[in-house]
Parts: structure tokens; sequence; C-alpha cells
């Protein structure tokens, strides 16, 4: 639970805020602290951003689940419309939701949820005062009247932040601030002030794609996007072929899968596998279970929406690079994404190169052509859907790459076998049970296992393939009345999702205790996954789950309680 908690600067410890009095100085001064801490926290890849789905999942990690008030609050909050939240919007966030719910599940610790309260409170009472028209935005008149009375020893470093800081500017054309620009003002002064133990870290942080301009020499392949992009998909090729082991151009579920340490907590690699197994069934969508590098791309986008670059790709040089190329393709596609039909024209596509790269690129139509579809979501119009806009952006970027066209030109792929897929159940050859066992009747091929009380082998009983277990040495009375007992319950239970108990002798005499029960020809769920490395499809697992479910459903309606669950 400690990765939930904001962290100190020490590893393992948590941060209780403390202010020195109860002004608003002091109280914004923890204010700020605490909530740079819990970003960098929420921020895994230390982009300085977060994407809803990411904010989502580590809410509901610590009990929240009421996500469409925190939806709600998001795109209230989400000026910009780009998906995502800055440090200057998470502040506003935390702002809004003083007259929504309470801060338990952003600050575990409840002195911190205390302190931010009580500091955004007296921070709204202060600053309605010089909020005339109630518009939440302050003229420089209005914001010098609130310096001077509500933060009085700030007023030199508010002079000198606000002159130089291209951040905190009123847009052009305007002369209001608006809100976000004025919390974001007071955390740069704040950070200003002598002795402050805020780290600043968010300080400068404009979190949006960089536009080039036209004319200039930094255009085309010069552009601070276009360099952007060439670095995280050279990150991205750099993964790929760390998950493709056999070299054959593809990864497969197992490959990436077998990448993700088994030494992570046992609710984080749980939490992983299963976003891991929808987004890789929503990217696979020739449901041939390997992936090329154009959809490992988007498996990896898909992941880094709802979580970490890092729990998908364990060791990596640049997840930052990627988590902040994701994040920009991303904001770019819906921006220039004109009719709101999460497709892009070629029109739409060209505004796009004009405002991030300054030039449409030569070669530009042409890729259009190679790798755009029809799309009745575009009314019948050839565009681009957000996975060929990545193709394409990867192409015209990196057009002499390893994974380029003209060097990588995937082919048919074959099933892969490593992944197992049996969406009905098999019908079940069942024999009858038999009145009376005879022990020398079995006739031993194979021993499957063996614990402290007993053995248990595969073999045949009056030709019946079978599963024996046999009892170790002289069972006392107690081990006796337990297998008793289990015997009984066995001879109950009749399901197809349940082990079938064959027939038993309970006496200790000719041969002693044996009891007999159908046999698992394929194995064990076990062997499957740590033996032999096996998967299941999707359809699959939960056809398992489900039967698993059901096999369970009838021992409880029989008034018994599973103590163990075993994937025996």
């Amino acid at each position: 639970m400690q990765r939930y908690l904001q962290k100190g600067g020490a590893a393992g410890k948590v941060y209780v805020a403390s202010p020195a009095d109860s002004s608003l100085q002091s109280l914004l001064h923890e204010s700020f602290k605490i909530m740079e801490l819990r970003f960098a926290n929420y921020d895994h890849d230390g982009v300085g951003t977060l994407m809803f789905r990411e904010l989502q999942r580590e809410l509901s990690l610590v009990g929240f689940t009421d996500m469409e008030k925190l939806e709600d609050a998001f795109q209230k909050i989400d000026f910009d419309g780009n998906g995502t939240l800055d440090f200057s919007e998470f502040i506003c966030l935390l702002y809004y939701w003083v007259n929504v719910g309470d801060y338990s599940q952003f600050f575990r610790h409840t002195e911190n949820a205390k302190i931010v309260h009580q500091a955004f409170n007296l921070m709204e009472t202060s600053m309605i005062r010089y909020d005339a028209d109630r518009n939440r935005r302050l003229s420089k008149k209005e914001l010098d009247a609130f310096f001077t009375d509500q933060l009085p020893k700030t007023v030199p470093f508010y002079q000198k932040v606000f002159n130089e800081s291209d951040l905190i500017q009123p847009p052009q054309g305007e002369s209001e601030i608006k809100f976000p620009a004025f919390m974001y003002l007071i955390y740069e002064v704040l950070c200003e002030m002598p002795g402050s133990s805020i780290s600043g870290k968010f300080r400068g942080i404009s979190f949006k794609p960089a536009k080039a301009t036209p004319g200039s020499a930094a255009v085309g392949e010069n552009s601070e996007f276009w360099k952007e992009l060439n670095s995280a998909f050279s990150v991205l090729e750099a993964d790929f072929v760390r998950f493709d082991q056999d070299r054959n151009g593809f990864v497969d579920y197992t490959e990436i899968t077998n990448a993700i340490p088994p030494t992570r907590p046992g609710y984080d690699r749980l939490d992983t596998l299963s976003r891991l197994q929808h987004a890789f069934h929503q990217v696979d969508l020739n449901q041939d279970q390997t992936l090329d590098f154009y959809e490992f791309c988007y498996l990896c986008f898909m992941m880094t929406q709802n979580g970490s670059y890092l729990d998908l790709v364990h060791q990596t040089e640049g997840a930052a690079k990627v988590k902040k190329a994701f994040i920009n393709i991303h904001t770019c596609y819906r921006s220039f994404d004109a009719d709101h039909n999460n497709r892009l024209t070629y029109d739409e596509l060209e505004m796009f190169c004009n405002s991030q790269f300054g030039i449409v690129p030569p070669n530009l139509q042409s890729l259009f052509g190679e790798i755009a579809q029809k799309s009745a979501s575009a009314g019948g119009q050839v565009a681009l859907d957000l996975v060929r806009f990545m193709k394409l952006l990867y192409v015209l970027v990196c057009p002499t790459a390893q994974f380029a066209p003209t060097r990588y030109s995937p082919g048919k792929r074959t099933v892969n076998q490593q992944v197992i897929s049996i969406l009905k159940p098999p019908k079940s050859d069942r024999p009858p049970r038999f009145k009376v066992v005879v022990p020398s009747k079995f006739v031993k091929e194979k021993l499957l296992g063996q614990g402290g009380q007993g053995t248990v082998y595969k073999g045949k009983y009056e030709g019946f393939s079978v599963a024996a277990k046999t009892m170790l040495g002289n069972p006392d009375a107690h081990l006796l009345a337990d297998t008793l007992r289990e015997v009984d319950f066995f001879l109950k239970l009749d399901h197809p999702n349940c082990h079938f108990l064959l027939g038993a002798k309970t006496t200790l005499e000719n041969g002693g205790i044996m009891l007999l029960t159908e046999i698992c020809e394929s194995g064990s769920l076990f062997d499957c996954y740590s033996t032999k490395r096996l998967r299941f499809d999707r359809c699959t697992a939960w056809r398992i789950s489900k039967e698993c479910a059901l096999g369970f459903k009838v021992i409880h309606d029989m008034g018994f309680m599973h103590r163990d669950i075993k994937s025996l």
C-alpha cells in the first residue's frame, strides 16, 4: 500500500504536511508540496502529465468507485481538451474537488487531506473578493491586489515570476489570466520564496506538442516534434526487438508475458496481465495471437493510457520519451479531427503537418494513399484511424529504419501454438462408479504426485484410465476418519465441472485404502502455465473461469466450503 501514499524524500517514508501556522501562505506551501509528491507518485513514467484512465486506475486501486463524478471533474478541468492533466490542471482538479468530494482517496494520510481542504477553502474565500465578475479570471490589477493583501511576503517574487514566465501571461488579445494560470502562478511564487521546501519539479513545464514555425530553419526533420517522435520510435524499436525472442518479426502473447518479472508484487502483476490480455485482444484484430511492429506500438499506447509504459516494458531506457510521444500523438489526433469523427482525412493531416512540422512533406500524399482506408465514420472517405496515424508517423519520420516498409514486410502469420484455444469443453467419457474397489486390479503406469499422507498414480482399472490415491504407512484413526468423510462427500458430488470419484476402498486389509478418480489427460493448469509455458486465449480463459465458478457453486449449495483452491 506504500505505493499509493505520497512519498517523501527517503524511500519508504510518507511526508505528512506540517504548516508553520494557519496563514494562507503556510497552508498553500504545504499543500503544493504534498500535491507535487502525489502527482509524481501517479506519474510513474515521469512525463509530467496524467491521462484520465491513468488517474482513474490509480484511484480505483485505493477504493474510489464514483468514476462518473471523476470523469465530470476531469473534463471540466482539462481546459485544453487534450485528454490529459498537467500539474497546473491537477492543482485545479483538487481545488474543484473541495466542492465535489473528500480527499481521502487522493491523500491517504488524513492530515494531508485535511491540510489541502483547509488551504483551498481559505483560498476560495480569499480569491473571490478580487474576482469581481466571478468568471474565474483575474486582471493584472486584481492580481496585484490579491498578492498585496493575502500574500504580502511574496509580492517581490510575484512580480518577478509574472514578468518572466511565459506560462502565466494572458492569452493573446486578452487582459486576464485564467484560473489554472493563477493557481500555477502561486505555485511558482512559493517555489521562489527563500527557505521554500517545495521542489519545483513541475515549474516551467508546458505539456503541449511543440509547434513549428513555417519558414524557419526548425521545420521538417529539424522540428522539435519530428525529433521527439524519432526518439520515441527508436525506443519502441529496441523494445520490440527485445520481446521478439525468436526473431521472426512478430511478438506473441507468451513472449510479452514472459518478460513481465515474476518477482513483481502479486496484485501489480495480476493487474498488468489483466489489462494486457484485454489490450492484446483488441489490437490483434485477425486473432492470430501475434503482433507486428505497428500493432505492438498501438498495444503500448493502450497500456500506457491507463498505466505506465514500465508496466509492459520493464527494462527500457526511454519510458518517459514514449509516454510523452503517445500523449502528444493522441493530443494532435484529437485537435486536428475537425469533425470529431475519430478519423483524420488528408486535409486534416496536412493541417497537422503544417502546424507541427512547419511543412507538408513531399511524400505525405503517397504515404496517406498507402496507409489510409475508406471509413464509414468519415462518411466513406479515405481516412486514418489512430492506429494508421501512428503507422504513418513512423514511416514518415523513420523512412529508413528497421521496420520501415522498404525493410520490413510482415507476411502471413501462423497461429502461435503456445496459445491454447478450446472454446467448448471437451466431452467427458466418465465410466460408471465402481461399487467395489480391489487394489490388486489397479495397474500402475506413472507416478503423478506424492504428499505427506499418500501417493497418486496414473494407471488402468478394469480397462479404464484412472488416478489412484493410496495411503502411506498405517493411517491412524484420525486420518481414517478424514478419508471416510472425504469419500462420503465425493460420492454425493456429481457435476461435470467437479472432480469425479469413481470408487473407493476405505478399509485397511487386503491392500489398504485406495481412492479412484477420473484423470485429467491434458494435465493441470499449473502444468500449462508454469511447466509448459502455455497460455489460454481470452475466450478459453473466461470459459474455464466460468466452469470453475459453477463447480464452486455446486459445492456451496451442498453446504460445504472450499478451504483451498488449487490449479490441479
